[in-house]
Protein backbone atom coordinates (compact mmCIF):
# COMPACT_ATOMS: atom_id res chain seq x y z
CA UNK A 1 0.00 0.00 0.00
CA UNK A 2 1.43 3.59 -0.70
CA UNK A 3 0.68 5.04 2.09
CA UNK A 4 -0.37 4.57 5.77
CA UNK A 5 -2.51 7.00 6.50
CA UNK A 6 -4.82 6.34 3.61
CA UNK A 7 -6.05 2.90 4.51
CA UNK A 8 -8.53 1.28 2.85
CA UNK A 9 -11.44 2.41 4.40
CA UNK A 10 -13.64 5.55 4.24
CA UNK A 11 -13.18 6.10 8.19
CA UNK A 12 -10.55 9.38 8.87
CA UNK A 13 -8.30 7.69 11.78
CA UNK A 14 -5.41 9.51 13.47
CA UNK A 15 -2.28 8.17 11.74
CA UNK A 16 0.53 6.46 14.37
CA UNK A 17 3.22 8.09 12.04
CA UNK A 18 3.53 10.79 9.00
CA UNK A 19 2.49 9.96 5.56
CA UNK A 20 5.04 9.66 2.89
CA UNK A 21 3.88 10.58 -0.63
CA UNK A 22 6.48 11.40 -3.86
CA UNK A 23 5.15 14.20 -5.73
CA UNK A 24 6.84 16.70 -8.58
CA UNK A 25 9.41 18.92 -7.37
CA UNK A 26 7.24 22.43 -6.72
CA UNK A 27 3.96 20.55 -6.72
CA UNK A 28 1.24 22.64 -4.01
CA UNK A 29 -1.69 21.17 -4.18
CA UNK A 30 -3.36 24.17 -2.11
CA UNK A 31 -2.72 26.29 -5.88
CA UNK A 32 -4.27 23.70 -8.03
CA UNK A 33 -7.59 22.94 -5.59
CA UNK A 34 -10.33 25.44 -4.90
CA UNK A 35 -9.70 26.66 -1.27
CA UNK A 36 -12.95 24.66 -0.18
CA UNK A 37 -10.80 21.54 -0.73
CA UNK A 38 -7.65 22.99 0.48
CA UNK A 39 -8.44 20.60 3.50
CA UNK A 40 -8.31 17.47 1.19
CA UNK A 41 -4.77 18.76 0.14
CA UNK A 42 -3.02 15.18 1.06
CA UNK A 43 -5.55 13.05 -1.35
CA UNK A 44 -4.51 15.18 -4.38
CA UNK A 45 -1.00 14.28 -2.99
CA UNK A 46 -2.33 10.39 -3.09
CA UNK A 47 -3.66 10.81 -6.60
CA UNK A 48 0.11 11.73 -8.22
CA UNK A 49 1.78 9.48 -5.65
CA UNK A 50 -0.38 6.64 -7.13
CA UNK A 51 0.27 7.72 -11.04
CA UNK A 52 4.31 7.56 -9.76
CA UNK A 53 3.94 4.46 -8.36
CA UNK A 54 1.79 2.59 -10.81
CA UNK A 55 4.38 4.11 -14.13
CA UNK A 56 7.55 3.05 -11.61
CA UNK A 57 6.70 -0.37 -11.07
CA UNK A 58 4.85 -1.19 -14.03
CA UNK A 59 7.32 0.62 -16.31
CA UNK A 60 4.78 2.68 -18.24
CA UNK A 61 6.84 5.86 -19.15
CA UNK A 62 5.21 7.96 -21.44
CA UNK A 63 1.49 6.14 -21.59
CA UNK A 64 -1.49 6.75 -19.83
CA UNK A 65 -1.98 4.85 -16.51
CA UNK A 66 -5.28 3.10 -15.67
CA UNK A 67 -6.72 3.43 -12.63
CA UNK A 68 -9.77 2.10 -11.51
CA UNK A 69 -11.97 4.41 -9.93
CA UNK A 70 -13.64 1.97 -7.51
CA UNK A 71 -10.17 1.17 -6.00
CA UNK A 72 -9.48 5.09 -5.67
CA UNK A 73 -12.33 6.27 -3.88
CA UNK A 74 -12.04 3.51 -1.04
CA UNK A 75 -8.64 6.14 0.21
CA UNK A 76 -11.02 9.23 -0.09
CA UNK A 77 -13.15 10.41 2.79
CA UNK A 78 -16.38 10.32 0.29
CA UNK A 79 -17.36 9.77 -3.75
CA UNK A 80 -17.57 13.60 -4.04
CA UNK A 81 -14.44 14.66 -2.44
CA UNK A 82 -13.03 11.82 -4.49
CA UNK A 83 -14.67 13.50 -8.05
CA UNK A 84 -13.71 17.31 -6.77
CA UNK A 85 -10.18 16.59 -6.49
CA UNK A 86 -9.92 14.66 -9.58
CA UNK A 87 -11.95 16.75 -11.48
CA UNK A 88 -9.93 19.98 -9.77
CA UNK A 89 -6.42 17.94 -11.07
CA UNK A 90 -7.92 17.66 -14.47
CA UNK A 91 -8.81 21.46 -14.97
CA UNK A 92 -5.54 22.97 -14.04
CA UNK A 93 -3.88 20.26 -16.35
CA UNK A 94 -1.99 18.63 -13.25
CA UNK A 95 -2.65 15.48 -14.63
CA UNK A 96 -4.43 14.38 -18.26
CA UNK A 97 -7.30 11.94 -18.51
CA UNK A 98 -7.14 9.45 -21.56
CA UNK A 99 -11.10 9.90 -21.67
CA UNK A 100 -11.26 5.89 -23.00
CA UNK A 101 -13.48 3.80 -21.01
CA UNK A 102 -14.84 0.22 -21.30
CA UNK A 103 -17.45 -1.32 -19.16
CA UNK A 104 -16.13 -5.28 -19.19
CA UNK A 105 -18.68 -7.72 -20.88
CA UNK A 106 -21.56 -9.06 -18.06
CA UNK A 107 -24.64 -11.32 -18.77
CA UNK A 108 -26.60 -8.21 -19.61
CA UNK A 109 -23.93 -6.06 -21.82
CA UNK A 110 -21.96 -7.17 -24.41
CA UNK A 111 -18.32 -5.28 -24.98
CA UNK A 112 -17.83 -5.03 -28.75
CA UNK A 113 -14.44 -3.90 -28.58
CA UNK A 114 -12.13 -6.97 -28.70
CA UNK A 115 -9.26 -5.20 -27.24
CA UNK A 116 -10.85 -4.14 -24.20
CA UNK A 117 -13.61 -7.41 -23.84
CA UNK A 118 -12.72 -7.10 -19.84
CA UNK A 119 -13.39 -3.45 -19.57
CA UNK A 120 -10.93 -0.42 -19.63
CA UNK A 121 -10.70 1.98 -16.62
CA UNK A 122 -9.45 5.74 -17.76
CA UNK A 123 -5.89 6.14 -17.93
CA UNK A 124 -4.11 9.57 -16.22
CA UNK A 125 -0.61 10.46 -16.97
CA UNK A 126 1.21 14.05 -15.25
CA UNK A 127 0.17 17.16 -17.19
CA UNK A 128 2.84 18.87 -19.59
CA UNK A 129 4.55 21.45 -16.79
CA UNK A 130 4.85 17.96 -14.55
CA UNK A 131 5.70 15.40 -16.90
CA UNK A 132 10.02 15.76 -16.57
CA UNK A 133 9.59 17.11 -13.44
CA UNK A 134 11.97 14.92 -10.98
CA UNK A 135 9.79 13.65 -7.84
CA UNK A 136 10.71 14.31 -4.14
CA UNK A 137 9.29 13.17 -0.92
CA UNK A 138 6.63 15.07 1.21
CA UNK A 139 5.85 13.89 4.54
CA UNK A 140 2.17 14.90 5.73
CA UNK A 141 -0.12 14.52 8.51
CA UNK A 142 -3.82 13.86 7.80
CA UNK A 143 -5.58 16.32 9.94
CA UNK A 144 -8.22 15.01 11.97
Amino acid sequence: MPSRCLSGSRRITQPTRPCVFYNPVGFDPTAVLPFHLHRYADYARFFLQILYTQRVFKEVKDEFVPLKAAYLRRFFPSNAVYKQVREALLASETIVCDGVCYQADTLTWRNLNDRHRSGKCYGYKLGPRWEGVRHEQIISVLPE
